[in-house]
């Protein structure tokens, strides 16, 4: 069987999901097409932390080596890996959805104006399917530290009325 390949038009927000999408498969994928930017050079330079090879091809091209659902962080708040989403809030709270799957400590933070961003629908979320979350500021805004240990499966409802993502 043939694969199937789909030209689309570079999208911010379909970049962002594609590059996760592979950072959490097995093996390699290639992305073409890639919106690049500041937002989705955040996205990948903390994929990246986390465990997943991601190198640049040419315009757009990207070959991203998986971490097979294993995405890592350090072993204890001192350590946490840093997240710098700067002031991208599609991958401040689509990365710390994610993130929060995966094991360890992730220190999640960016510019101040990222800092102004309310979180408290996701993390309230989170919390309840077993992630943590140490504050470093104000409670349910970055910057905080996500400690992960994996996700328990449950049912979930998000509140839409804070973020379209």
């Amino acid at each position: 069987m043939n694969p199937i390949i789909i030209d689309a038009p570079p999208s911010k927000s379909i970049s962002h999901r594609l590059l996760m999408a592979a950072a959490l498969a097995g093996g390699e994928s290639r992305l073409s097409n890639i919106l690049e930017s500041k937002d989705t050079e955040r996205t990948m330079a903390v994929l990246a932390a986390a465990g997943a090879d991601i190198r640049r091809e040419g315009p757009g091209a990207f070959a991203v080596r998986g971490a097979a659902g294993r995405l890592r962080g350090g072993e204890s708040q001192e350590t946490a890996v840093a997240c710098d989403m700067h002031e991208s809030g599609t991958s401040c709270r689509l990365l710390t959805a994610l993130l929060a799957a995966g094991q360890g400590a992730f220190r999640i933070f960016g510019a101040e104006r990222l800092h102004e961003r309310p979180m408290a629908g996701l993390t309230d979320v989170l919390e309840g399917l077993g992630a943590k979350f140490v504050w470093l500021g104000q409670k349910s805004y970055p910057p905080f530290v996500l400690l992960a240990h994996g996700l328990r499966g449950s049912e979930a409802v998000a509140p839409g009325a804070e973020s379209s993502q």
